[in-house]
């Protein structure tokens, strides 16, 4: 459990590292919206680590997930992402860090098919599919966020 934890991390995180030279630094709405984005890095390993069995097969003797716990914090990522998007001045910027959180909530209602409970909902494939797309374009916006190489203050 712990080596897929530690594979889980390291792939989440890699979505937020962006490909910037040292001399880039980050704009003030970009560093805003990479202090959106921390409940997204904080809860993304969770989400991962409670995947159904047929995507995420468990240890003999592992215990179940708990799925109810596992939705109220995808929902509360979603609200501290919400708020902390509220603060973004770039209108572009907010409206992806909105469409993260809006998959934080699609995901929290519909993790497992009601059809096939061992496998991922239709919900969770197009939460996943939102998030992603929208990651992409923060990423590209903010060229350097998520990488701790990259200067948080602007040069004039």
């Amino acid at each position: 459990m712990q080596k897929r934890g530690i594979v889980v991390a390291a792939l989440c995180a890699g979505v937020l590292v962006g490909c910037a030279d040292a001399d880039d630094q980050l704009s003030p709405d970009c560093r805003r919206a990479e202090s959106a984005l921390q409940p997204w890095g904080d809860t993304m390993p969770a989400v991962m680590s409670t995947l159904p069995p047929d995507v995420d097969p468990r240890e003999p003797g592992e215990q179940e997930p708990d799925y109810a716990s596992a939705a109220a914090r995808e929902a509360k990522a979603a609200d501290d992402i919400r708020a902390r998007a509220a603060q973004v001045p770039s209108a572009e910027l907010r409206a992806r860090l909105n469409d993260v959180a809006d998959a934080f909530d699609l995901l929290s209602r519909g993790r497992v098919s009601p059809a096939h409970p061992t496998t991922p909902s239709r919900e969770y494939f197009t939460a996943t599919t939102r998030m992603n797309e929208a990651l992409h374009e923060i990423v590209t916006a903010c060229p350097g966020i998520g990488d701790e190489n990259v200067p948080l203050a602007r040069r004039s």
